[in-house]
């Protein structure tokens, strides 16, 4: 493996005691700004590397995650405290939590954005940071599901639902989005066998598809509505 060098833990200290006193306040905002600035960029090029379909793209992407991974989530916690983009930052940190099965600094991670991105106001939530509210209760929705934690994942689609009648969005993007969340609603409900309950999600999403003739995605909801009744 490439070599890294490590920081003595002494000097982040000293460092951020030397920005404490007032007068070096604008030069750490600055400061503070850039490292966020240079991590949103950053993040949209690690996470083509980890959703790349070449192997190889894939291990260097969630190797650079690794040793950048307190890096990131610092400069998540600046974008969450000045209320600007933070979704490209958690998608690397999540998938890479997801793919070493680290559930537990998961739910950490996650519970530190909903607890900020919920506290925002309406104003604040009809803007961009809505639509990221929306797609971090998506994902993680669906690592739930995927613990087969369904009762958590539906209230967390749910409340993605509500979000989406409160921010400013094109009314086709958010029709998708929702047919999106009534389809993942149906697969819980299948896992479960609440044969019922899934139907009734799944033809709410194909009415959606339908009306936008949306055949690509007509055509998985159609099959999970066909292995329903081939379970009944």
């Amino acid at each position: 493996s490439p070599p890294f060098l490590h920081i003595q833990p002494v000097l982040p200290y000293f460092l951020r005691q030397r920005f404490e006193s007032k007068e070096q306040q604008q030069q750490r905002t600055a400061i503070e700004k850039a490292f966020r600035e240079y991590y949103q960029d950053d993040s949209q090029e690690i996470n083509a590397l980890i959703t790349s379909k070449d192997a190889n793209e894939q291990q260097i992407g969630l190797l650079v995650a690794q040793f950048e991974y307190e890096n990131i989530l610092t400069a998540v916690r600046f974008a969450l405290r000045d209320k600007v983009s933070v979704v490209d930052m958690y998608f690397v940190l999540s998938r890479y939590l997801e793919r070493q099965q680290e559930h537990q600094r998961g739910l950490e991670l996650e519970t530190l954005i909903l607890t900020s991105l919920e506290g925002l106001s309406q104003e604040e939530l009809a803007g961009p940071l809505g639509e990221e509210l929306i797609q971090i209760l998506g994902q993680i929705a669906s690592r739930q599901q995927k613990l087969k934690q369904y009762e958590t994942a539906k209230e967390l689609y749910q409340k993605a639902l509500q979000f989406m009648q409160n921010i400013t969005i094109e009314t086709k993007q958010r029709d998708m989005w929702q047919a999106a969340v009534y389809h993942n609603l149906g697969i819980g409900a299948q896992h479960q066998r609440k044969w019922l309950e899934a139907e009734n999600y799944f033809q709410q999403a194909l009415h959606i598809k339908i009306d936008y003739q949306a055949r690509y995605e007509q055509a998985s909801t159609l099959y999970h509505l066909g292995r329903i009744a081939q379970e009944q």
